[in-house]
């Protein structure tokens, strides 16, 4: 599978594949009061040493996963964003089901104008 990810990277037009590292991925699903899937997304945390707890780095839907690896101790996902291919290296992943968004509530205590953006944009080489 990983071999078919760099194939599509590579034919995109595009060899790089953007990296980060976050300390977990969180795959979220939200439910109704029925008891309902309305959203299934991916969460990833980073802890801040700062304000000393885990914080939401970044969130994506679910269904641009394009391949997932879980090793003890390490994780490793590929996602599509747009015509790109990105990784993400996590030492942990859990699976969730809530009744509220974890996201949205991290957003209340820290707005989304002051996360760290997990992909910087790139600046065009002169």
């Amino acid at each position: 599978m990983i071999a078919l990810v760099l194939c599509l990277a590579l034919s995109s037009g595009n060899g790089d594949i953007q990296t980060e590292n976050v300390e977990h991925i969180e795959v979220n699903r939200v439910l109704n009061s029925k008891g309902e899937v309305t959203l299934t997304q991916v969460i990833y945390w980073r802890f801040s040493k700062v304000r000393q707890r885990p914080e939401c780095r970044a969130w994506r839907k679910e269904d641009s996963t394009i391949s997932r690896s879980i090793q003890p101790g390490r994780v490793v996902e590929f996602f599509s964003y747009g015509n790109q291919i990105r990784k993400v290296v996590a030492e942990s992943i859990s699976f969730t089901w809530t009744e509220y968004d974890p996201e949205a509530f991290d957003r209340t205590i820290t707005p989304s104008e002051m996360r760290v953006p997990m992909f910087p944009p790139k600046t065009k080489k002169e």
